[in-house]
């Protein structure tokens, strides 16, 4: 890096490729004139930085001057030592443990630091993934630096950044973000719109759009899986959301990092209409609504004991309305919203174990310390579901444009027909469109009643609630006994069933040329929430396969330059630090998909990469300065991606795939010694496979469904199905008959008490098929 006399210089910036191979388009540090908070930096330190010992503190007396509980203006008291935390302003010489660096802070007008999570260093060392993985918490090393001027800024930036390595990892402008909505104010009530009482209904939730509707017949959403909306608050009180705070309702907890001892319900609009979306009670009248409400994707219903169902809500609050939302706010809620850390302390809390996080808002600049928060949700297993924004560009926005193994990035589209919206932004690994237009969406409002939304926060929230419902879904272990999906799962089975839209396939333009499969203006299509739950009862599973050597390796690349390891997570490959000389390589195999499946034109495999939740995973090729120890798996072989992304689709006639991830070689800054990761002897790769299978291969995983359901077997002319009512089957289920090749040779369909025979007299002798529902068995005809 070259530093001129204005501080920086574009020369010699590292080229941020992602892991599909897009060039990431950023400017670092960014000049005056693009959007943040001119006097304010955020510092991810090491720990030798700073004097931890002063961000420890007694969570049960916890005093600040000059502030008394009687101003904190909240509705919940269980966090007054976190408001506490938060508001604390910490001098530059009681701090900073680097002379070095001390000197260097003052001299661009330095004056405090503040925090960006109330992680204690003292306290707060471990936290809990979602699949109940250990890792350390370093959240408390963010922090922000406010300064006493706003022209030293971009200076301050660079030489903090890369003259004090030693103590920090990298500092960043305060970067500030928009909500991606156009506020429009048009209320209603019930089912009809004042003052004309014009009927509406949620058409974006009807069998033409995303069909919720269809997946309400298998799933309504499970308090157990948490949504955290970070966004501008929510209001706890409206009656579609649950009527109060706290746990036992629907918004079951929250934080404004806004302005800590307000209320979360406090001047928020966009969050509450988002919440809606996702979560609100259906049939809300009987909550005590005044009118029918609305109905939340995954907001259940209320239970026979009067309390709230479906997903849980939790509130983080980083904005008021229409204000631009700073990045500390937001990494605050990040880090704070996938935290579950253990023998939390009265009058905290900091650990809201969400399952799932929705970012209806983004903007243009590129952080890596945002970048890093994400990372830290994903490796939590948390799904995050970010909206593609509103000014109909090809042009990556943040956060729906960082790794798209982490990121869910999700664009709009219209109706009459089903297209791309034409303000919704595109490319960049845009995932898949949802419903962004005024008419077909109502949801809640805050202060009470309903009212329109639209545009690609509103498209966010619609998939956020069909994650909602998805993960609710696999929480029925007796269902699902032997899989525990990872947030790749959930957000390719949405892609499995999306309606491809192909309706621009003669653009000049290649950016927006639609074709069939995946595209830059519409990902996968059209989101489709009914189904995907649709094929799992039709008896499509989901399978994670480990995949070990030998594996094919490639000559090590020539040196890719400086590369930071930021080791967060639970891996235990090296030292977190910079490393010098950094190669890669890579490595592959191929891999025979075990079993058979069932394959004709309604019936295709899947297969994807995945995490794999492992401390044996390799890499991404993505050359980004900072490289965080995440499995990652690629399959290159899939079809469907079009040469932009992968594909998802096992080719026909083959059950053959190709997979493959990447080792670096790395040598620490002073040392001779050279480093491998992750070491050869224990790589593993990872991928899930989606299908129908054939009942020749059902394997030791699924002889829950394998059923005496036949009789006589063998049988001759008639087959006669008994114990029906142990299979809890609905009227008129499917019966299928397949050969031994899983060709399908027969299709009827059982009616309680009327035919439960079939004549296969027609049939020639040999081994069949049969499967009802989930429920197979093998029988001979003689």
């Amino acid at each position: 890096m070259i530093i001129n006399d204005i501080g920086y210089s574009q020369t010699n910036l590292p080229i941020l490729l992602n892991e599909r191979g897009d060039t990431l388009q950023y400017t670092w540090p960014i000049p005056d004139s693009m959007l943040c908070n001119k006097d304010e930096i955020i510092i991810k330190f090491k720990k030798n930085g700073l004097f931890l010992n002063k961000l420890c503190y007694d969570y049960q007396d916890f005093s600040l001057p000059n502030l008394s509980i009687q101003d904190i203006e909240v509705f919940d008291t269980i966090n007054q030592a976190k408001i506490f935390a938060m508001l604390q302003q910490f001098p530059l010489d009681s701090i900073i443990a680097d002379n070095a660096l001390l000197t260097t802070m003052k001299s661009f007008g330095g004056l405090y630091l503040t925090r960006i999570t109330s992680a204690d260093p003292c306290n707060d060392t471990l936290s809990i993934t979602r699949y109940g993985d250990t890792i350390k918490i370093s959240t408390y090393l963010y922090m922000k630096l406010k300064l006493d001027n706003d022209t030293s800024l971009i200076p301050a930036c660079t030489f903090l950044t890369y003259f004090h390595q030693n103590a920090i990892d990298i500092a960043e402008p305060n970067y500030c973000y928009n909500f991606n909505r156009i506020p429009i104010d048009t209320y209603f009530h019930g089912s009809k719109i004042p003052p004309n009482d014009d009927i509406v209904s949620q058409k974006s939730l009807k069998s033409n759009q995303n069909n919720a509707v269809e997946a309400w017949g298998y799933q309504t959403g499970s308090k157990d899986i948490r949504v955290a909306v970070i966004d501008d608050g929510i209001d706890f009180f409206h009656c579609d959301l649950g009527g109060n705070y706290g746990q036992g309702y629907k918004v079951v907890s929250g934080f404004n990092y806004y302005i800590p001892k307000k209320a979360i319900n406090f001047g928020t609009d966009h969050g509450t209409k988002v919440a809606g979306i996702i979560g609100a009670l259906t049939d809300g009248v009987a909550n005590g609504c005044p009118n029918s409400g609305i109905a939340g994707i995954a907001g259940g219903w209320l239970s026979d004991e009067g309390s709230p169902t479906g997903c849980s809500l939790i509130g983080l609050k980083i904005s008021e309305k229409d204000d631009f939302i700073s990045q500390d706010k937001i990494m605050g809620a990040i880090f704070e919203a996938s935290s579950d850390i253990p023998n939390e302390k009265p009058g905290h809390d900091s650990a809201y174990k969400a399952n799932i996080i929705n970012c209806s808002w983004g903007g243009y600049n590129y952080s890596e310390l945002l970048r890093a928060s994400l990372n830290y949700a994903y490796e939590h297993g948390v799904s995050v579901i970010c909206s593609r924004g509103n000014v109909n560009k090809y042009s990556p926005t943040y956060p729906s444009s960082y790794d798209p193994n982490w990121i869910t990035s999700v664009g709009g589209h219209s109706t009459d027909p089903v297209t791309r919206w034409g303000g919704s932004n595109y490319g960049y690994n845009i995932d898949i469109l949802a419903p962004a237009i005024w008419d077909d969406i109502i949801t809640t409002k805050s202060g009470g009643g309903w009212t329109h939304f639209d545009m690609t926060s509103a498209a966010a929230a619609h998939v956020s609630g069909a994650i909602a419902l998805l993960r609710s879904e696999f929480l029925d272990t007796k269902k699902y006994p032997n899989i525990k999906p990872e947030p790749e799962d959930y957000e390719n089975l949405l892609k499995v069933v999306a309606v491809d839209l192909d309706y621009d396939e003669d653009n000049l333009d290649d950016n927006q040329k639609t074709h069939i499969g995946y595209d830059n203006v519409s990902g996968w299509g059209q989101l489709k929430i009914g189904e995907i739950f649709e094929k799992l009862s039709e008896g499509y599973k989901l399978y994670h396969y480990k995949i070990t050597g030998p594996f094919n390796f490639s000559d090590f690349s020539d040196e890719l330059g400086d590369i930071v390891i930021a080791n967060e997570g639970k891996r235990k490959d090296c030292e977190q630090g910079t490393y010098k000389s950094s190669k890669q390589r890579t490595v592959s195999k191929t891999f025979e998909i075990p079993g058979q499946w069932i394959r004709d034109n309604e019936h295709k495999l899947y297969v994807w990469g995945r995490n794999g939740r492992s401390n044996k995973g390799g890499f991404s090729a993505g050359r980004s300065p900072v490289l965080y120890l995440t499995s990652y798996t690629q399959v290159t072989s899939a079809s469907g991606g079009n040469n932009i992304v992968d594909g998802i689709i096992v080719p026909e006639n083959s059950n053959t795939i190709t997979a493959v991830t990447y080792q670096y070689k790395i040598k620490k800054d002073g040392k001779s010694e050279e480093i491998l990761l992750p070491n050869s002897d224990n790589l593993e790769l990872y991928i899930s496979v989606f299908g129908l299978p054939n009942p020749l291969s059902i394997d030791s995983r699924d002889n829950n469904h394998i059923t005496n359901i036949v009789f006589p077997n063998p049988v001759k002319d008639y087959l006669e199905i008994s114990s029906v009512k142990e299979l809890t089957l609905e009227n008129n289920s499917e019966i299928t008959i397949y050969n031994v090749y899983g060709e399908k040779i027969l299709t009827s369909y059982y009616e309680f008490g009327i035919n439960n025979r079939l004549n296969l007299s027609h049939l020639s002798s040999g081994i069949y098929f049969i499967r009802i529902g989930t429920h197979f068995e093998k029988f001979v005809k003689m």
